[in-house]
């Protein structure tokens, strides 16, 4: 008995999403984002830049969902944002606060508390629609709160509520990590499986699976079967889910074929509806030759159209929609040029305008192989925020709002008619490194202003920009002994601001660094433990998105040779 305790503590410690940061706990969402630095356990918002959150001490988890933001301090949850149905958790029901507010009790009056994970989400019925939030408690109980529909209020009484409810766990199993998209997908301590709700379009799906019926009960917590047990990690995408077994040698997915999921060559396109393969085979598919990785799965995570996998060898590996370049490998949908009849440039539908698919898995930042954990618990995202072994957050995809903490914000925020109307403008699609608090806010417009002056927004301050100027690169390698060598593209000039500083290498002995290809790098780098040869590298200096330059540098290690004596 004691040896299975054990094991089960040890399981619950490798999946419980609040164990796995180093520095940082971040959440990130369409228009919120914001982060814990565990040395202080002080709270920041993100807009553009870093700022911190007066009043709150000791905050241990960060959560944002797409109209509010959450933190977690002293087993306490405060929200800012939207209630509109009641997500606050206040006992209101309407209107926003600016200002973090505790949830202070529970349904039953008693002080909501102990609270470890949190996650934000979006519930469903045939007719009607909600925001809300589900957390997780020390002993494992399992809450929810806000607009209920679905399902997710774990009974036939579905609607608004404004204080959290328990969701009841078969034998009062603890809950070890939550993975949502409007179904619930539940993993407990013991590594199995469990779905709740969903009962609406392609969401049917997750219910559908874990009953293996085409009629099933959505309202009742159900155990998945069919899965090699036990599983250590779940996630979930829009239309999607996958689990990982313990060992990560087996991969399970289900739901939507078609469009994010991306098994296979055939399946490039969003169809409508329920695909045909689950609705008449309820059941996860092994998906191991699909993906085909050289290691096992560490851990496996997914925003709202894209999906990601850390392997055991500190890889990243992502696969499924990349419109809004949330694939971290520099391809996007052509936001200057893409039209729609009603969308213009830089703006698109992101549910029915997935038009750029990755159907294999793809390595983002070749040669990078301390990856360590991601940020992507909360659905209704568009990008990602990854952590390495250091410490160090890397971030890509949809930047509106200015939400990566990367120092461009729109230049009529607070939110405007310009992140309203092209929120594409200032997507990342390589992956970016972040470092937020050592940044300065910098005004940026809309690409769309400088091609298109007239378009509407354009006219406000600062977003005027018609005189708007390609960036000159310049780089410069530099041997600085011990098999170290230098590349320095500081030199390089723009008219306003340089947000990125793109290096790849294009020839050399050996891929060297840890900058690998595709990593949006920083104006000067050192790279160690190159072999001797020469190495050329190029950098593509970018400023917003649509103007650039490149310049080629090479740089040679010489042989030490070595002086005898007699």
């Amino acid at each position: 008995m004691v040896q299975r305790a054990l094991i089960i503590l040890s399981l619950f410690i490798a999946i419980n999403c609040s164990a796995q940061y180093r520095n940082y706990y971040v959440g990130y969402s369409e228009y919120f984002s914001g982060y814990v630095l565990n040395s202080t356990q002080k709270a920041y918002t993100i807009s553009a830049v870093g700022s911190i959150v007066s009043g709150l001490s000791n905050v241990t988890y960060a959560t944002a969902g797409p109209h509010n933001m959450a933190f977690i301090t002293g087993g306490q949850i405060y929200i800012n944002g939207d209630n509109t149905d009641g997500q606050l958790g206040v006992g209101t029901t309407g209107g926003s606060t600016g200002t973090f507010a505790v949830v202070p009790t529970d349904s039953a009056g008693n002080t909501f508390n102990n609270v470890t994970q949190m996650y934000w989400g979006a519930s469903s019925s045939a007719s009607t629609f909600g925001w809300a939030w589900l957390a997780v408690k020390g002993d494992g109980t399992l809450w929810a709160c806000g607009g209920l529909y679905g399902g997710w209020s774990n009974s036939n009484a579905e609607g608004i509520r404004n204080r959290p409810i328990q969701i009841v766990m078969p034998g009062g199993v603890a809950v070890a990590k939550v993975a949502l998209n409007q179904a619930i997908f539940i993993l407990d301590v013991n590594g199995k499986v469990w779905v709740l709700g969903g009962n609406t379009g392609e969401f049917q799906i997750a219910y559908m699976v874990a009953q293996g019926t085409n009629s099933p009960n959505y309202y009742t917590v159900t155990a998945v079967s069919g899965l090699k047990s036990p599983i250590r990690d779940i996630a979930a995408g829009m239309y999607w889910e996958y689990a990982v077994t313990a060992t990560g040698d087996s991969v399970y997915a289900c739901g939507r074929i078609s469009g994010p999921i991306c098994l296979s060559n055939a399946h490039q396109t969003n169809s409508p509806g329920i695909d045909t393969y689950w609705s008449s085979n309820p059941h996860f598919l092994w998906i191991d030759n699909q993906l085909n990785f050289p290691a096992h799965v560490k851990n496996i995570y997914a925003n709202t159209m894209t999906s990601y996998a850390i392997l055991k060898d500190g890889s990243l590996w992502a696969w499924g929609d990349d419109t809004h370049g949330s694939a971290g490998i520099g391809t996007q949908l052509n936001y200057a040029t893409y039209t729609t009849p009603y969308y213009g440039p830089f703006s698109v539908n992101f549910t029915s305008d997935t038009t750029v698919f990755i159907p294999r898995p793809v390595r983002v930042a070749y040669g990078k192989n301390d990856f360590d954990t991601a940020f992507s618990c909360a659905s209704w995202t568009f990008g990602s925020v990854f952590e390495d072994s250091t410490g160090r957050l890397f971030a890509m995809g949809r930047n509106k709002g200015g939400i990566m903490g990367d120092q461009i914000q729109s230049c009529d925020d607070p939110i405007g008619t310009l992140p309203g109307n092209l929120p594409d403008s200032w997507n990342r699609p390589w992956i970016t490194p972040w470092d937020s608090l050592s940044q300065s806010q910098k005004l940026m417009t809309s690409p769309l202003c400088i091609t298109t002056p007239a378009t509407s927004g354009c006219s406000a301050t600062n977003c005027s920009q018609t005189g708007a100027q390609s960036p000159v690169a310049n780089l410069v390698m530099s041997f600085v002994g011990k098999s170290q060598l230098k590349w320095d593209a500081s030199g390089s000039t723009d008219w306003n601001h340089i947000w990125g500083y793109l290096v790849t290498q294009t020839s050399g002995p050996d891929l060297v660094g840890v900058l690998g290809l595709g990593v949006q790098a920083q104006p000067v780098h050192t790279i160690k433990k190159a072999r001797p040869g020469y190495y050329t590298f190029s950098v593509l200096v970018n400023n917003v998105n649509i103007l650039s330059n490149s310049k080629s540098a090479t740089g040679v290690v010489p042989i030490l040779r070595t002086r005898w004596h007699r």
